[in-house]
């Protein structure tokens, strides 16, 4: 999957279709509200995901985000990138500073490429973008609430209404 510079999110609320021509094999991208899908191509041309991007709290930027399924093909590789810091500071004796985490996580920095088309250098960020992660967009601002269970959006601090059951 490849990730294409994105235009900016209309601040009128109006939607906009961004699509490529039909015989591109490269991604199509659509604005719906304050969230951009990308939409990538298998080889053969069909729809093989739906890319959300998302502004991330950690990282001050709009990212990719993994759902749980694709989520569950990094968590394997992140675990083993975890195990193989913990071999490499018990073989060498080097402090966790001195650890080379690019490389200790690299088959999972390589899949996250190849399923959000962004390259990431930080195993940490891969690990917190989740969609199962954040809330839904604030009614007033738009950003994507801190968690699924906050009460106060925490970009411009508008209470969240608590749900009727």
């Amino acid at each position: 999957m490849l990730l294409l510079g994105s235009p900016r999110l209309p601040q009128n609320g109006v939607f906009g279709n961004y699509d490529l021509p039909s015989n591109s094999n490269l991604p199509k991208t659509r604005l719906y509200g304050n969230y951009q899908l990308i939409l990538s191509l298998c080889p053969s041309g069909e729809r093989s995901s739906v890319m959300r991007m998302l502004w991330c709290w950690l990282c001050r930027a709009e990212m990719p985000m993994l759902d749980d399924q694709e989520f569950s093909e990094i968590a394997p590789l992140f675990r083993a990138g975890l195990e193989s810091v913990k071999d490499y500071r018990a073989a060498t004796g080097v402090p966790l500073k001195g650890v080379p985490l690019p490389e200790r996580f690299a088959a999972m920095l390589v899949r996250y490429q190849a399923m959000t088309g962004y390259r990431e250098t930080n195993p940490n960020a891969v690990w917190h973008h989740r969609l199962s992660l954040y809330g839904p967009p604030c009614k007033r601002c738009g950003k994507p609430l801190r968690t699924p269970r906050a009460k106060l959006c925490g970009s411009c601090k508008f209470p969240v209404d608590e749900p009727t059951v």
